[in-house]
């Protein structure tokens, strides 16, 4: 009796076995090949419906499939699109022959590495750098590469890292979930990327987000690749046109990110979107430090009340401006703009303007092939409120000096643009946290 129990067990121990096995692919390791591209679509809020569509998109393109590997991780909100398009999916894409459709044919893999069953539909918490950690390490693990590119997908506010006036807030850092309400920071991101990639591994980041060219943005993630990718501002839900960008590059490019990038860039200056810069990562560094010395240079002309109202009256009119109408919002400024408006004061300072245009023409991809005179790199300025008026208060993860914990190190290293906590007279400081009394004020 007891030996038939033992066998019994093993018996349905060895039939647990079996089904369990049944739960996960067999993956086996591709051949290294030219280029492995790396989509992280964090599509569990409004966006959803725009993830399927990319990667019907990107079905569609032209690609040689011997030169690239292209895996693209969704996860995607039940309340916006059917439920068995919902939750997490990883698909390796393959050509849909049929072009541009509805029907999704890419190969999907089910990965017990990254917790994604045959069995049963998990939704995978996209803010969460442990699976993007996971995620990163899986595709370099079974799809080597000579070149990798990894785009972020989704939601995107640029430099912030914490909420305006909201719990959550769909317009925050990137990496959006809605089912986990968080999101990761640009801070975060950029540890992760840093973790899983050698500098010169990464030959390409973009971000098919909003606010994704920001200088607070470039100088986090300076490091972590060679070159990047991104609007300025606002992008509009159709974002990056992957039958066209994907169709045009040969993946058998040795020039590694930058013809990558060049191509994306095209595309948005052929539609006469000029918002969309590629960037060379290389050159941020010396942008900052440009940038920085502009500002220190500059300070002089905020002297009184006179010259702050001209300048806020002149940011909120006179410059491009990026922001959400209606609501409290983050405004962002062209850097450029920022830069002329300023020295408008006292034409004096134009020497350090000229300077500072020259290092963003040098950071950007175009300069050395398009023929364009727009070079968007954005700034934050402050916050607007939901009548278009001005903050004057900033979060502490914005101010030099508060203390808080992982701030951006753009925040951390600038000592002449953000605002101080010891107020040492930046130039936001001047412009927002300083009152000028006229004459005969008492």
């Amino acid at each position: 009796m007891k030996k038939l129990f033992i066998k019994l067990l093993l018996l349905i121990s060895l039939c647990v076995l079996a089904f369990t096995g049944c739960e996960f692919s067999t993956i086996e390791k591709s051949e290294k090949k030219n280029w492995t591209l790396i989509f992280y679509m964090c599509g569990d809020n409004n966006l959803a419906p725009s993830a399927l569509r990319d990667i019907n998109e990107m079905e569609a393109a032209n690609v040689d499939y011997d030169k690239v590997n292209i895996l693209a991780l969704t996860d995607l909100s039940n309340e916006y699109v059917e439920s068995s398009s919902s939750g997490s999916r990883l698909f390796q894409i393959q050509k849909d022959n049929n072009g541009l459709n509805s029907k999704i044919v890419s190969n999907e893999i089910h990965s017990k590495q990254l917790g994604l069953s045959k069995k049963y539909r998990v939704n995978l918490n996209m803010a969460s750098s442990k699976v993007l950690s996971d995620y990163i390490s899986f595709c370099k693990e079974y799809f080597p590469a000579e070149h990798y590119g990894l785009v972020i997908w989704g939601h995107g506010s640029g430099w912030r890292s914490v909420k305006l006036s909201d719990a959550y807030s769909p317009s925050r850092a990137v990496a959006f979930d809605d089912s986990s309400m968080q999101f990761m920071s640009v801070p975060v991101l950029a540890s992760c990327i840093s973790k899983n990639f050698k500098h010169s591994e990464l030959d390409f980041i973009g971000f098919d987000t909003c606010f994704g060219s920001e200088l607070e943005v470039l100088y986090e993630l300076k490091n972590c690749g060679q070159y990047f990718a991104g609007v300025e501002g606002l992008e509009g839900s159709d974002g990056w046109n992957y039958t066209k960008w994907l169709s045009s590059f040969d993946f058998e490019e040795t020039s590694g990110g930058y013809n990558m990038a060049l191509a994306l860039e095209e595309q948005f200056i052929e539609a006469g979107d000029h918002t969309f810069a590629a960037i060379d990562l290389s050159k941020v560094n010396e942008l900052f430090c440009q940038f920085e010395a502009f500002c220190q240079q500059v300070c002089p002309v905020i002297k009184d009340a006179e010259s702050q109202k001209n300048l806020l009256n002149g940011l909120r009119k006179d410059v491009i401006s990026f922001y959400q109408a209606g609501i409290e919002s983050d405004y962002v400024v062209d850097l450029i703009e920022f830069s002329k408006l300023l020295v408008k004061e006292d034409y004096s300072y134009s020497k350090y303007s000229t300077d500072l245009f020259n290092s963003v023409k040098k950071a950007i991809v175009s300069g050395k092939k398009l023929n364009v005179d727009r070079y968007p790199v954005g700034i934050l300025l402050c916050s607007i409120d939901e009548n278009g008026k001005f903050i004057s208060e900033y979060s502490d993860y914005y101010v030099n000096g508060s203390g808080v914990l992982n701030q951006s190190k753009f925040v951390l290293d600038s000592n002449w643009y953000v605002p101080s906590a010891e107020r040492k007279g930046s130039v936001l400081d001047r412009l927002f946290c300083t009152t000028f009394f006229s004459e005969g004020d008492n």
